[in-house]
């Protein structure tokens, strides 16, 4: 049985739809944040413009809190901080949108500094004094591209791309 040329058209554009729908089904699929292991305590109290709970930092993933410990961050005179223990970054709730941006990105940098033994190396970033030599500058430009590739939507949420 053959058929006709108009049946091969149209068949081939029934197929071609049926792709593109599976494709367009891909990429604008909800993304749906995976629950973090980090902190298991009370859901914390997220500012209304935060949508970025989540990075990876290396190939660990970890959680971002607003609000979770206000009252421990202020006793430390702190806006943010590192538990490298729990894979997490706790950010201070009364801060402005742009300024808690700056917070996670500085926390951020601390999480890339955690050592075997769980704890914030402050010193990693320092430069050494030989003449033209920025050995911190080079570890933040290399981990912020590498952020930047591993978490596309962090970079959308921090410089609104």
């Amino acid at each position: 049985m053959k058929f006709s040329e108009s049946f091969h058209i149209w068949l081939a554009g029934l197929i071609t739809g049926i792709c593109m729908m599976g494709i367009v089904g891909l990429v604008f699929w909800p993304n749906v944040p995976k629950e973090s292991p980090a902190i298991v305590h009370a859901e914390p109290a997220p500012f209304p413009n935060l949508s970025i709970t989540q990075v990876f930092v290396g190939s660990n993933r970890w959680a971002i809190f607003v609000g979770y410990n206000d009252r421990s961050l202020e006793q430390d005179d702190a806006l943010g901080q590192t538990l490298c223990d729990q894979r997490a970054i706790i950010i201070h709730s009364g801060q402005a949108y742009v300024m808690q941006k700056e917070i996670i990105l500085h926390e951020l940098l601390h999480a890339n500094t955690c050592t075997t033994a769980l704890k914030v190396n402050n010193e990693f970033y320092n430069s050494s004094n030989k003449k033209g030599s920025h050995p911190g500058l080079d570890r933040i430009s290399v981990f912020m591209t590498t952020l930047a590739h591993d978490n596309p939507e962090l970079g959308r949420y921090l410089f609104g791309q």
